[in-house]
């Protein structure tokens, strides 16, 4: 029963997780087939910033609290790709600030790319948006 449990903990936190990563990483989530992101860029202001550090931070301990045992194998396999990704994007965002290592970030080229590559709804809009 407390597997049952712990399953369903875990699939609720990546869904709740994920829900609001991807309004983060936009690009990514129409990478991975996600509807709705094709008219938005990742956001860089120093608030949309702060709120992913948090989102990341709030994941990593949610991830402490579960029974690592109790999840099943695939589970365990996604907790730790998921705890070592959030790790090292919270690193990233807070130890090396890459808007100013790497301005090139700012250009919008894979966005550009996504929306010639694949069919979306509204591509003149979405493509203004980008």
């Amino acid at each position: 029963m407390m597997e049952d449990t712990s399953n369903s903990v875990f699939n609720e936190l990546l869904e709740q997780y994920y829900s609001a990563w991807f309004r983060y990483h936009p690009e990514k989530a129409v990478h991975v087939g996600m509807h709705g992101y094709a008219d938005k860029l990742t956001p860089f202001g120093d608030e949309d910033i702060s709120v992913l550090i948090s989102l990341d931070q709030k994941l990593i301990f949610a991830l402490e609290e579960l029974n690592f045992a109790a999840l099943s194998a695939a589970q365990q396999l996604d907790y730790r790709i998921l705890s070592d990704a959030a790790s090292m994007e919270l690193h990233d965002l807070m130890e090396r600030d890459w808007r100013y290592i790497m301005p090139q970030k700012y250009l919008p080229m894979n966005a550009i790319q996504q929306l010639l590559q694949n069919p979306v709804e509204n591509f003149h809009q979405s493509f203004k948006h980008r």
